[in-house]
């Protein structure tokens, strides 16, 4: 058997085994909620047992039994674990992880299911890889395959889980490298759980008819304030993360928990709809089953923003693509209601999109999304709605851990793993300088050398960057091997200098670390050059070699 056939194999035992512990979740989830559900339309006042008994088990769960104590959404610790540790999820980490999110969720947290089939997926993956001996650029592939195979299995949407899991990465860019892995992950998934539940989606759509220009224009304008919306809920988020992280320190985790809660017990004896997952919510909205009113979609819509923040900050655990889903179809009500008099499930379902683009930076699975669940009269008035809100939003993301594209990896692994350091050995490193750091006697190119020369210089060194110095040995440029080999025949015999050189970034040998990661992150340096009293160049530090250097400062304590 080939290495291929390996691959192909291991792909398969994600797709199979995801699928299988995903389902696992959803029906423990079923049995439990529908018990609690009973037992709260019987005595209201049990919502507070409920809320605080959510957050207290899964806030326990991960910080005694958890290696990786990540508050927050389980879309946070996916994004984490596939940009910093490479998609290597252990099994300690996973099995613990899903226990607590399915618990928490089951008890009546505002998080999705799609959280638990993501941590599960993507652990699942990551150990099947390990397994095989996986080489690392497969390993977070594999780790991908899993997250698009517990989406797929969680929603029964296999488009949306495969797009969801190359677009999520990154805010402007996609993990295209792993698309093969992930097709073949979330079709397996999705079939194993047609087979077992059936074709039918999570939420229930009644047919979606033809689409006018009426339809694209209010799409357009609801996209907007989708956009707009999702800009306000992200910074509620990042307000609540604060408010969670200064109760903690204040308090312990027992005023974190206390509050969190009293708050989510409070808001779901006013009203019942605004806690759980919100599933039921949204076919209700779809199909006018409870026949709302504006003032009964606007508290819901308040209601559920502020439980959604409150249980993922304040110790629960679970994923974000539901509350917001959830968010949009509200959003979309209110609009449909206010605008047009009643509510179409046309705009429910591209308010839903809209939402989920804003929110997660991602444009083309909300489009998928919503044609699955609704048809495909939903796909192009979904589209522009979501690509509006996409725009709209700025650059605000629910996730700090989700650069831009591939290019900022570096940077991103450079700022998480230095404020992790900092916060759990920071006397460690207090004292580290740029002397203690910098590689010494580096190599250089002179300012005189042609364009020519300075690429047979890079034939003989392993590194893509060279400093540029004068004759003093005085650093006065920077050129990279990526602009040197697109220069052409005609500019070989220029100098290196005045043709491709960038600005050096420079520091002295007694600059503290934090000094250096700062101005590392403010110019969007990969190096900085040390310079003695007198400007001659003594050293380079790159940005990968400060990353791992604070890596190991990470994992020793």
């Amino acid at each position: 058997m080939t290495l291929n056939r390996f691959y192909i194999l291991a792909l398969l035992i994600t797709g199979v085994a995801t699928s299988a512990a995903a389902l696992s979740c959803g029906l423990f989830y079923s049995y439990v909620w529908k018990l609690i559900e009973e037992t709260l339309l019987k005595e209201r006042s049990f919502v507070f047992v409920v809320t605080l008994l959510s957050i207290t088990l899964s806030f326990a769960l991960i910080q005694y039994f958890s290696t990786i104590r990540t508050g927050n959404s389980d879309t946070h610790l996916m994004l984490e674990t596939l940009h910093l540790r490479n998609g290597q999820l252990s099994v300690k980490d996973t099995v613990v992880r899903t226990v607590a999110s399915t618990t928490a969720i089951s008890l009546g947290g505002t998080a999705g299911l799609e959280g638990p089939a993501i941590v599960v997926g993507g652990g699942i993956g990551s150990t099947i890889a390990k397994l095989f001996h996986l080489p690392p650029l497969n390993q977070k592939k594999m780790y991908l395959a899993g997250v698009a195979a517990g989406i797929s299995a969680i929603f029964k949407a296999p488009l949306t889980a495969i797009l969801f899991a190359i677009e999520i990465p990154y805010k402007k860019d996609v993990e295209k490298d792993a698309f093969a892995e992930v097709a073949v992950a979330a079709s397996l998934s999705y079939l194993l759980a047609v087979i077992v539940g059936g074709v039918s989606p999570i939420f229930y759509v009644p047919p979606i008819p033809s689409i006018g220009s009426r339809e694209i224009f209010h799409s357009i304008i609801l996209g907007v304030v989708c956009g707009l919306y999702s800009a306000f809920f992200v910074r509620l988020y990042n307000l609540a993360d604060g408010l969670g992280r200064r109760a903690m320190a204040r308090g312990g985790f027992g005023l974190l928990l206390l509050a969190g809660g009293l708050s989510l017990g409070a808001i779901g004896y006013f009203n019942l709809s605004s806690i759980g997952v919100g599933y039921k919510l949204v076919s209700d909205i779809t199909t006018n089953t409870q026949q709302y009113s504006v003032l009964a979609l606007l508290t819901l819509t308040i209601l559920r923003l502020f439980t959604t923040t409150i249980f993922l900050n304040f110790g629960g655990s679970g994923g974000l693509l539901t509350p917001s889903v959830a968010e949009g179809a509200l959003i979309g009500s209110l609009y449909s209601l206010i605008v047009l008099k009643t509510i179409e499930p046309i705009y429910v379902v591209v308010g839903m999109a809209a939402m989920l683009s804003g929110s997660h930076k991602i444009y083309l699975a909300p489009a998928a999304f919503i044609a699955e669940t609704a048809g495909p009269n939903a796909i192009i008035p979904g589209l522009l709605a979501s690509v509006c809100s996409f725009f709209a939003s700025g650059s605000q993301s629910l996730f700090p851990s989700q650069p831009s594209s591939k290019v900022y990896e570096e940077e991103l692994a450079l700022e998480r793993v230095y404020n992790k350091v900092s916060k759990i050995a920071s006397k460690a490193i207090d004292g580290i300088k740029a002397s203690d750091l910098m590689s010494k006697e580096p190599h250089m190119l002179t300012e005189d050398e042609s364009v020519e020369e300075a690429l047979k210089k890079f034939e003989s060194v392993p590194y893509r960057v060279l400093p540029i110095v004068d004759s003093k040995r005085r650093p006065i440029g920077v050129v990279k091997l990526e602009e040197l080999v697109s220069a052409s025949k005609k500019s070989l015999k220029l100098p290196v200098l005045a043709t491709y050189a960038e600005k050096p970034v420079i520091v002295s040998p007694s600059t503290p670390l934090k000094e250096i990661v700062l101005t590392m992150l403010k110019e969007n340096a990969d190096h900085v050059y040390v310079v003695n009293e007198i400007g001659v160049l003594i050293g380079v530090i790159a940005k990968i070699d400060l990353v791992r250097r604070l890596i190991r400062y990470y994992t020793a304590y």
